[in-house]
């Protein structure tokens, strides 16, 4: 079978981390199908305990060792990647490497990336995508990021998903 297309991709996974955060952390995760909230950098909304927060899902096919920090959605219209959109309700970002039906989950709050790029881009890389929008952004070692902001590691899929807070 080949691969599906990345809005079946992302559908199918955004089910899957629902499905595990809800029976392995017991928080209530609602799936966004609104497209104004999506453009909003909304996917799924989580309740953990008391605490509500908006999440942007970020689905990558294979295992990698980089975060890539979209600063350029849309380069021919101008549009901002999701690093640097102003109007952004996210508050976490939920960035997840697939490889097959296990998923490395890294999440960490948006505020806090956009201000280590800020501080940090030296330490980046730049790349366009060969995707339809080519988009532009800059590759990131996972281990300067989480060596300098706060990234919640969770191992999902398999029979033993666990939680790590460090590579």
């Amino acid at each position: 079978m080949g691969y599906l297309d990345d809005n079946a991709f992302s559908t199918i996974k955004d089910i899957q981390v629902k499905e595990y955060l809800e029976t392995k952390l017991h928080w209530k995760c609602e799936l966004i199908d609104d497209p104004v909230q999506q453009k909003a950098g909304v996917d799924m909304v989580v309740h953990a305990g008391s605490s509500v927060f908006n999440v942007d899902n970020k689905h990558i096919r294979g295992t990698y060792t980089n975060f890539y920090l979209e600063t350029e959605s849309c380069p021919a219209s101008h549009t901002p990647g999701w690093v640097l959109k102003e109007d952004s309700k996210t508050d976490f970002v939920f960035y997840i490497y697939w490889d097959g039906d296990h998923g490395t989950l890294w999440a960490f709050k948006l505020k806090d990336i956009r201000e280590w790029f800020k501080t940090n881009r030296h330490k980046c890389w730049r790349h366009q995508n060969d995707t339809l929008n080519a988009t532009v952004g800059y590759n990131a070692r996972i281990v300067d990021v989480h060596k300098d902001i706060f990234c919640r590691k969770i191992e999902i899929g398999g029979t033993n998903g666990t939680e790590k807070e460090a590579i």
